[in-house]
């Protein structure tokens, strides 16, 4: 019997060469990996093209075993989601798809926040001791969406807050307005 070759590599480089750096975590973040498992795999790969590559096995290890078709229809989904700012209806195992929903939801506070409303909102509302503010500044000074990502997990640790309660968290924080210091 013949069995077809998979050309998942080849899917895997497509969609590397097809997602920009700075929204790399996004993407995996939506594929369903956990931040632990980004840096496991941050801390043991060296070479961007590598570690990005590793993201997706280790992401194809915790989705379980698919058709290359589905795999690709997955990434698909998830780039379109990322690039058109429309969430994807992709259905994944319940325990990637409850960390893509939190996910979701903390992107969707962070894009409601620019610039210097962002920073503001850093000072003003997050009340992180600027140590650790320019500590995340420094991390992340190459990727601005990661920086507001991290610093918003930072917020909800010096909070208390588990990194499930946090969309609920963030729902109740007030906008800061200009005048606010």
């Amino acid at each position: 019997m013949y069995r077809e070759e998979s050309q998942l590599p080849t899917i895997f480089y497509e969609y590397i060469d097809k997602i920009q750096n700075n929204l790399w975590f996004k993407f995996i973040r939506l594929l369903g990996m956990n931040d632990a498992e980004i840096q496991n795999i941050t801390r043991n790969n060296s070479g961007l093209t590598e570690w990005k590559y590793q993201t997706l096995e280790r992401w194809k290890t915790l989705l379980g075993h698919q058709t290359d078709a589905e795999y690709r229809q997955i990434l698909e989904k998830t780039c379109n989601e990322i690039q058109r700012h429309q969430q994807s209806d992709v259905n994944l195992p319940p325990h990637l798809q409850n960390g893509v929903e939190i996910s979701r939801k903390i992107y969707h506070f962070i894009d409601k926040h620019n610039g210097e409303q962002w920073k503001r909102l850093v000072h003003v509302r997050f009340n992180l001791p600027p140590s650790d503010i320019s500590l995340l500044e420094q991390t992340y000074a190459e990727d601005f969406l990661e920086l507001k990502y991290q610093t918003v997990l930072k917020y909800a640790t010096f909070h208390g807050k588990t990194r499930s309660e946090l969309p609920h968290y963030l729902e109740g924080i007030q906008p800061v307005m200009a005048t606010d210091s």
